[in-house]
C-alpha cells in the first residue's frame, strides 16, 4: 500500500444515508491516504460490509465480515459527468453542526431534476474528492460535490437532496466527526479472510 498522505485528518467519522423508506449507516476511518468504509447494522455497530480504498494506488477492496471473504475492486467504467446547466450558489448562511461552523452550497439543475444543499466544514479532509473520484460515484450528492471549487480543505456534515417539487430525496448527515489515531491493520485484509473466486 502507498504512504502518500492527501490529507491531514485522521480519525472516525459517522453519518446516517436516510430516505423516505430506509436508514444506512455508515463510518469512515481515515488514516493518510488510507480509508476504511464500514456499513453497520441497522442493530448495533458490528460491520455488515467493509471496503478498503487506498488513494494514493486506487486499489479497492470489499470485505464479508459473515462469509469471511475478500473481493479485489476494479474500476472499468469511466467516470460519471453531470448533464444540463447546474447552478451553484454560495448563501451567507453558517450553520453549526457538531461544534463546527459549516458553510452552506447549494447546486440546482433542473434538466436532472436535482436542487442538492450542502453544509460544509473546514476540517482538513482533502482526502474526501479523491475517494469520492476513486470509487467513481456515480450518484447526484457525490457528483454534485465536486463541483464545488472553493470549499478547500472541507467536509460535507450535511446534504439534502431534492426534486424539483422540493421533496426531499436523500439526506446524509454526520452523526460523528473525531479526530482520532488509527492503527494501520484495520485497514488491511484480515486474517483468516479468503479470496472470492
Amino acid at each position: 500500500m502507498s504512504g502518500l498522505t492527501f490529507g491531514q485528518f485522521e480519525g472516525v467519522i459517522s453519518f446516517s444515508k436516510i430516505t423516505p423508506v430506509d436508514t444506512t449507516r455508515y463510518i469512515y476511518y481515515v488514516k493518510g491516504n488510507h480509508v476504511r468504509i464500514d456499513e453497520v447494522a441497522k442493530k448495533g455497530s458490528a460491520p455488515v460490509g467493509s471496503f478498503l480504498v487506498d488513494l494514493g494506488s486506487g486499489y479497492m477492496v470489499s470485505l464479508s465480515p459473515e462469509r469471511k471473504l475478500f473481493m479485489e475492486q476494479k474500476v472499468k467504467t469511466p467516470p460519471a459527468t453531470v448533464g444540463g446547466k447546474p447552478l451553484i450558489t454560495k448563501p451567507k448562511e453558517i450553520k453549526n453542526i457538531l461544534g463546527t461552523p459549516c458553510k452552506e452550497y447549494t447546486v440546482t439543475n433542473k434538466d436532472e431534476e436535482a436542487n442538492i444543499t450542502y453544509y460544509v466544514g473546514s476540517n482538513k479532509c482533502e482526502f474526501f474528492p479523491k475517494l469520492l473520484k476513486t470509487l467513481n460515484r456515480k450518484d447526484k450528492l457525490s457528483l454534485y460535490y465536486l463541483l464545488l471549487k472553493d470549499i478547500g480543505d472541507g467536509f460535507p456534515f450535511l446534504a439534502i437532496q431534492r426534486n424539483n417539487e422540493g421533496k426531499e430525496v436523500i439526506r446524509l448527515e454526520v452523526t460523528k466527526f473525531e479526530a482520532k489515531t488509527l492503527e494501520f491493520p484495520m485497514f488491511e485484509i484480515p486474517k483468516g479472510y479468503n479470496k472470492f473466486q
